[in-house]
C-alpha cells in the first residue's frame, strides 16, 4: 500500500526541487519553440508555485499548506530562490 497522509496546516506537505543549472540547459528545448531548456523549466516551475499558492489561498489570504525548497546544481550547488544567499553552500568538486 502507498503511504498516504493528510495535508493540513498542523502536517504541511512538502516540496523539493532539483533544477539542472549546467551549461547544458542554454541548449535549446526539444521541439524547436526557440526557448532554452532553462527558459521551459522556468516556466514550468513559475506555473508549479503559482498553482499552489492558488490551491492554498483562502478569503483571509494565503495558508501554509505546503513547504517549498528550490535547489540549483551545475557547477555550483546552492539554493535557487531569488531571496536565498547564494554563498551559503560550497561549489562542487569538478
Amino acid at each position: 500500500m502507498a503511504y498516504q497522509a493528510d495535508i493540513s496546516r498542523s502536517n504541511p506537505g512538502c516540496f523539493l526541487f532539483l533544477l539542472d543549472q549546467s551549461g547544458s540547459m542554454a541548449d535549446g528545448f526539444a521541439g524547436g519553440n526557440g526557448h532554452s531548456k532553462a527558459d521551459e523549466l522556468a516556466t514550468i516551475i513559475n506555473r508549479l508555485l503559482a498553482s499552489l499558492v492558488i490551491r492554498c489561498s483562502k478569503d483571509e489570504g494565503v495558508r501554509n499548506y505546503f513547504d517549498v525548497g528550490v535547489i540549483g546544481y551545475g557547477a555550483r550547488v546552492a539554493p535557487a530562490l531569488a531571496s536565498a544567499p547564494d554563498d551559503t553552500m560550497p561549489d562542487c568538486a569538478h
